[in-house]
């Protein structure tokens, strides 16, 4: 997935244990999250030195609920429960709400967006990764590298087109991560730390060397 920044151009990739690079100047960086709960770029001297992969035997599919498209059931419940939620502004803890609807769409409002899927004579092989991937559509907008690291990734990312509201690409861990990230294509990376607070970053060019131009990664705010 390539991003333009200032006429500059970086691209996303992902291994197959859900890490996210991008590649700027012939250069990889890894998305991390530091102590603090904030998103760090740490810069990759050598990505040789990862273990080969083959890459990505399977992709599951990703479904919009606003794609026009779509009609299911599911899609239908949940628009049921908006307009419940809108009608009724004064919900007490004794309401009988959907559950579901209270803990996954408040902490993770993007789950409204999109469902996935895959056929079931995929699960078996499809399990065997340690992340499950999906995509929309019939090509990955996110390629896979030959390289990978050797420990899971400790977030969920979802790529989303900010625009439409339409999820494009999804990676989540077989674990269960408390930590998700949203790329989104104007070089904003949106941290949900799940149950706690989100936090919006930025990715920079730093040109204050001219012999050496290198991404960072910038806070901008915090949602609680």
């Amino acid at each position: 997935m390539l991003i333009n920044i200032d006429n500059e151009k970086y691209e996303y990739f992902h291994d197959m244990e859900g890490n996210i690079f991008l590649l700027f100047n012939f250069k990889y960086y890894l998305i991390t999250i530091d102590n603090n709960d904030n998103m760090e770029l740490l810069e990759i001297e050598n990505i040789d030195i990862f273990n080969d992969t083959t890459g990505i035997q399977k992709y599951g599919n990703i479904k919009n609920t606003n794609d026009k498209n779509t009609n299911t059931l599911r899609k239908k419940i949940i628009d049921e429960l908006d307009k419940e939620k809108e009608n009724d502004d004064l919900l007490s803890d004794e309401d009988e709400y959907d559950d579901e609807y209270k803990t996954k769409y408040t902490y993770l409002p993007e789950e409204k967006l999109y469902f996935t899927e895959h056929s079931d004579d995929e699960i078996d092989e499809y399990y065997e990764q340690n992340c499950k991937i999906y995509k929309f559509g019939n090509d990955a907008i996110m390629k896979c590298l030959n390289k990978t690291l050797d420990s899971p990734s400790n977030y969920d990312t979802l790529v989303i087109d900010k625009n439409t509201n339409i999820v494009l690409f999804k990676i989540e861990s077989i674990y269960g991560n408390s930590y998700r990230i949203l790329l989104y294509r104007t070089g904003e990376i949106e941290l949900n730390i799940i149950g706690s607070k989100k936090k919006l970053f930025k990715i920079n060019i730093d040109n204050s060397d001219p012999n050496k131009k290198t991404l960072i990664v910038l806070w901008k705010k915090s949602n609680t």
